[in-house]
C-alpha cells in the first residue's frame, strides 16, 4: 500500500460523494423549479399604497417607530449631561462643562438630526398622497392628515429645541434642495 494507491482511492471516494450530492440536489431542483421562478413583490409603489385605512395606519406607525428610535440612550444621556441635573462621565464629561461638542458628540447629534428629518420625510410622503385616496372617507382622510401633521410638527419641535432654526420641509417643497432656515 503506497501513497499513489491512497491518492487514487481518495479521489474516487470524493467523486462518488460529489456524484451522490449532485444527484440529490438535481432531484430537488427538478421537483421544485416552479417555486424558484415565482416572484414576490419587493417594493411598494407610492402611487397605489396610500388608498386604504390599513395603508395609512402603517404610514402613521412607521413615523411613530422612527421617532421612537431617536430616543435611545445617547440622546437621553446627552440632553441630561447638558443640563444641571446630571454630570456627564466618560465621553459625556465635557458636555457637563459646556465646552462644546467634540467629534463623538457630532456623530451622535448627526444621527439624531437625520432621524428627525427622516420622520419628517415619512410624514410628507403620505400627506401628499392621502387626499387622492379613493377608499377612505373624508373624516378618515382628515384624521390621518391630522396625525401625520402632528407627528411632523413634533419632529420639527425636537429639531428646533435642540439645534435652533432649521429648514422647513413640507409636502410642497420636498423636491427642493437649497431651503433657507
Amino acid at each position: 500500500y503506497n501513497f499513489n494507491t491512497f491518492l487514487i482511492e481518495y479521489i474516487m471516494k470524493k467523486n462518488i460523494v460529489i456524484i451522490i450530492v449532485s444527484a440529490f440536489i438535481g432531484g430537488l431542483c427538478s421537483s421544485s423549479c416552479s417555486d424558484i421562478l415565482d416572484e414576490d413583490a419587493k417594493a411598494i409603489a407610492v402611487e397605489t399604497f396610500y388608498r386604504t385605512s390599513s395603508d395609512c395606519d402603517a404610514a402613521v406607525n412607521s413615523v411613530i417607530n422612527r421617532l421612537r428610535s431617536a430616543y435611545y440612550r445617547d440622546y437621553i444621556a446627552m440632553i441630561e449631561a447638558y443640563s444641571d441635573l446630571a454630570y456627564g462621565r466618560g465621553t459625556y464629561a465635557h458636555n457637563s462643562l459646556y465646552q462644546g461638542e467634540n467629534a463623538t458628540d457630532i456623530n451622535r447629534t448627526d444621527g439624531l438630526w437625520s432621524t428627525f428629518y427622516q420622520a419628517i420625510r415619512d410624514c410628507n410622503i403620505p400627506i401628499s398622497h392621502i387626499p387622492d385616496a379613493d377608499r377612505l372617507t373624508d373624516s378618515e382622510k382628515d384624521r390621518y392628515m391630522g396625525e401625520l401633521r402632528f407627528l411632523r410638527a413634533y419632529a420639527y419641535y425636537q429639531i428646533v429645541r435642540n439645534w435652533g432654526s432649521a429648514p422647513l420641509r413640507t409636502e410642497l417643497n420636498v423636491e427642493e434642495w437649497n431651503l433657507g432656515k
